[in-house]
């Protein structure tokens, strides 16, 4: 579809939400109006009754848990609007009400009555339609008691819980110690974080993988967790190919709230919390203030036997120890073998001075590789600190709608160690004075006596929503801005700049000869130290602003009960810049931006009390990428109270990344060792980046339960 055309369909969506806001609106005026409630004390089913009889409103109920039907209501004698009354009735019975225009009521359970562990009803990950217990895609549902009980420290932490979460990756892997969900094993970039219901953009420190940094949510501010285990692009759009995760933040605190705690590992990564929550409600409005402070010490590798040696062949695995050790590696530059010896490659003797060395004294070693366990080195926890800071209001001027908004904010630092500088494949002219062999060689080397190499990170992120909506009303919308700025700057320090190595292997260099035949350093401190090259300076920023609205509510009666719908769009723009000061003297500072405009719909047919069909659709413009539509069909059949069958087929897509579009198809060489010629190397042209079109995925399921 043209943007010409995107163009009109959103005129015509605003159109349809102003015409809907106004029927809304007028329906919930004719509903403000009190009328005299004499309700005398009795079982709240009683209560119920004689609210129905007093105000021809018609009322359905699912009495969940047992027992709550006796539950006594006091007396009520006063005029009161019809929601004001029930919303009376049910005041700490653990039910909730749901208007269907201005004489149908419904009543359930908070709590689903089944399901496992703490699984909340009013979930709304996997449809936009509300009230769906069930639907054709499964949906695991952590509430907050049952995040406690896990003892999960982080979001992250939590995340190894989900059965869909193949492996976790440590805070080592990555940047600033970003930590992903990456349900189905497919990629970081294919399972969709939704923060409250809305869209979360990819992070600033995780902009070259398009995904979102879970510890810019603290878990002392989360409600609960719902993990859609099933691809949504026709719901929730791109990059929900391997499901998707919604975090529901606090926004309804009854009572303060302190959280302490402290921990420590042996060797170090001592961790302190402090974190509190407080809120305040009335009638018409509520507000909720969640603040959070962390902090940890890092980890070394070397204080755990499994990083200090990574020879796992102990355990009948892998030895994954690495020839860029202390003593190095010595190999020859051609197909011969390295002068004196019958191998083209030899380790330094242990012990060695590396001076007056001969060919002879690598005899002992000649074949052998020296090799060591580089991540002895790095933090497997980085030190890291944060604060963030979440609140929440809403205000309803009006029983028929309420306007809300919410702020995020969150500061992080973390400091990490990758491992020693290390040299691999450095050559040493024959002209070295501790170049025993007479010709140039390379070798593998790491730089003992040097600082390990650090990385030094801050993140700046603000998420801001502002939205209005409708209060049980026949007809719901929703409007909504969202916007979010982040900001991450990486600097790394202690690498090496190669020119200078090259120029201390010549003899008579100015600050002395760099030794690389030495078991241990390969010079003095001074020496050392002047071979680290400047700091390298990363700077990345992402923003994204996003209006969405729908309308939805009942079509038509259908056997099985009344169907449902839900229409809406959204327009997003999404900006990323990066500035890489490593790739140039003078670095690389590269912006883009671009627009996504979508559509979409959905429809529930209950075409029995117990069978029900779901259909949905979504159709994305990306700006400088191809335009998609996904569609996805389910079925839900519960036979029995024990029995659930439900099937679904979907299909999801993930356009390229706004970066991978700025970056598109860089080529560069990579040597190649062919071990069928011999070990000769061959120079191999790759060509890396993105194509403009979308990655689809399908998937068909077919679930009892």
């Amino acid at each position: 579809m043209s943007h010409g055309g995107w163009g009109i369909l959103r005129t015509v969506l605003v159109a349809l939400l102003s015409a809907w806001f106004g029927r809304a609106a007028a329906q919930g005026e004719e509903m403000e109006s009190p009328i005299a409630i004499r309700i005398n004390r009795s079982p709240l089913i009683e209560a119920i009754k004689q609210f129905s009889e007093q105000t021809g409103i018609q009322v359905t109920a699912d009495w969940e848990p047992p027992g709550v039907e006796d539950r006594p209501v006091d007396d009520i004698n006063e005029s009161l609007t019809p929601q004001v009354a029930l919303g009376r009735i049910l005041d700490g019975t653990g039910l909730v009400a749901k208007w269907h225009g201005r004489r149908t009521v419904r009543i359930y359970p908070v709590v689903a009555p089944h399901g496992y562990g703490n699984v909340t009803a009013m979930v709304v990950t996997g449809s936009r339609i509300p009230d769906e217990k069930e639907g054709p895609a499964p949906v695991r549902v952590y509430g907050r008691e049952e995040i406690d009980r896990l003892g999960a420290r982080s979001v992250a932490d939590l995340a190894s819980y989900f059965t869909q979460q193949a492996f976790s990756t440590s805070d080592w892997s990555h940047a600033a110690g970003a930590q992903y969900f990456q349900m189905r094993g497919l990629g970081v970039d294919t399972t969709l974080v939704l923060i409250n219901g809305r869209r979360a953009s990819p992070s600033a420190s995780s902009v070259s993988v398009n995904a979102f940094d879970l510890n810019a949510i603290p878990i002392t501010a989360v409600d609960r967790v719902e993990v859609m285990s099933d691809s949504a692009s026709a719901i929730y759009g791109a990059d929900a190919i391997g499901g998707v995760v919604n975090i529901i933040l606090k926004t309804n605190i009854e009572s303060p709230e302190l959280h302490l705690h402290y921990g420590t590992l042996a060797g170090g990564g001592e961790e302190r919390r402090a974190a509190g929550s407080f809120g305040k409600s009335s009638e018409r409005f509520k507000a909720a203030l969640t603040f959070d402070y962390f902090e940890r010490g890092m980890l070394v590798g070397a204080d755990r036997d499994l990083w200090r040696d990574q020879d796992y062949g102990r355990f009948g695995g892998t030895d994954y120890r690495v020839p860029t050790a202390n003593p190095g590696n010595v190999y020859s530059l051609t197909a011969e073998p390295l002068p004196g010896l019958q191998t083209r490659q030899a380790s330094v003797p242990v012990g060695s001075t590396g001076v007056g060395l001969t060919p002879d004294a690598f005899s002992s070693t000649a074949g052998v590789l020296s090799l060591d366990s580089a991540m002895a080195a790095w933090s497997i926890v980085p030190a890291s600190d944060r604060r963030s800071v979440f609140g929440s209001a809403e205000f309803s001027p009006r029983q028929s709608w309420s306007v809300f908004g919410e702020a995020l904010w969150t500061r992080s630092g973390a400091v990490a160690l990758s491992g020693l500088p290390a040299l691999v494949g450095q050559i040493v002219p024959e002209d070295n004075p501790y170049n025993p062999f007479g010709v140039a060689v390379a070798v593998d080397y790491s730089m003992a006596g040097m600082k390990p190499i650090t990385r030094q990170s801050t993140t700046d992120l603000g998420r801001f929503v502002l939205g209005a909506r409708s209060n049980r009303q026949r007809w719901d919308w929703e409007l909504v801005l969202t916007a979010s700025d982040e900001k991450f700057d990486l600097v790394r320090f202690n690498e090496l700049d190669l020119a200078l190595v090259q120029a201390a292997l010549e003899p008579n260099a100015p600050g002395g000869v760099l030794n690389l035949f030495s078991d241990g350093p390969a010079g003095d401190a001074a020496l050392l130290s002047s071979l680290v090259g400047r700091p390298l300076d990363f700077a990345y920023s992402t923003e994204a602003l996003q209006l969405s609205g729908f309308v939805q509510g009942e079509l038509f009666d259908a056997p099985g009960g009344a169907s449902k719908f839900v229409v809406g769009g959204e327009w997003r723009q999404e900006k990323v810049s990066f500035f890489d000061g490593a790739t140039a003297e003078e670095g690389i500072d590269v912006k883009g931006r671009r627009d996504i405009a979508s559509w979409f719909a959905e429809i529930k047919l209950p075409l029995l009390e117990k069978l029900s069909i779901k259909l949905a659709v979504r159709g994305d413009a990306y700006e400088a990428s191809k335009d998609s539509i996904n569609p996805q069909y389910g079925l839900v059949w519960r036979p029995t109270r024990d029995w659930l069958i439900r099937a679904a087929y979907g299909r999801s897509f993930r356009p390229p990344s706004l970066l991978e579009l700025l970056t598109l198809n860089p080529e560069y060489v990579l040597p190649v060792v062919d071990l069928r010629r011999g070990g000769a190397i061959s120079n191999v042209r790759v060509k890396t980046g993105a194509t403009r079109s979308s990655i689809t995925w399908r998937r068909t399921q077919l679930q009892l339960a």
